[in-house]
């Protein structure tokens, strides 16, 4: 039995095997010839997102679970703590990046 990515891989090349040849109404620009790769290369992205990634999970150690749960007791991060900093923080990098200039 053939799986998702060899029949995409047949219809891609059949695709292919069927595209008209250049002429008056279809010139092969650079344009045109990049779009088509770029199309062929979508369907090829299409079938490898879609596989499940065969990844282990991370082993994450006991120092390091103690310190993040550490950190998320800290009275700053409870709910109802004030977190305008947050915005405030944001808006000022916002306004340093407007106001930067490539140096030359």
């Amino acid at each position: 039995m053939r799986g998702p990515a060899t029949d995409r891989s047949a219809a891609i090349r059949a695709r292919r095997a069927a595209k008209p040849a250049p002429g008056p109404s279809r010139l092969r620009t650079g344009y045109n010839c990049a779009m088509q790769d770029a199309d062929d290369n979508g369907d090829v992205l299409d079938v490898l997102v879609r596989q499940a990634p065969e990844r282990a999970p991370i082993p994450l150690s006991a120092q390091y679970l103690r310190a993040v749960a550490r950190v998320e007791a800290l009275p700053e991060n409870r709910d109802g703590a004030d977190k305008t900093w947050v915005l405030k923080l944001a808006e000022e990098l916002a306004r340093l990046q407007r106001s930067m200039v490539r140096a030359r």
